[in-house]
């Protein structure tokens, strides 16, 4: 996979868990890193973080969430 690739591929997994619980940061990166490392997926220039950011919310409990499931407060 090239960068593009990765980044969709990262991004549609971590949609995926977003779809059914909000998680923490921590949470998304140790399942990241766990289909890395089973997967010997080569991440390249790929920045896990910054997919997060421009691509879901987060909340005053600092959690991850999809941008449509905005809490109130």
């Amino acid at each position: 996979m090239d960068d593009i690739q990765t980044e969709a591929f990262f991004k549609n997994e971590i949609e995926n868990w977003l779809a059914n619980e909000s998680l923490d940061t921590n949470e998304i990166f140790l399942r990241i890193m766990k289909i890395i490392v089973t997967r010997k997926i080569t991440i390249g220039n790929v920045d896990i973080l910054n997919i997060m950011v421009k691509n879901f919310g987060f909340t005053i409990n600092n959690k991850w969430i999809l941008n449509d499931k905005f809490e109130l407060c």
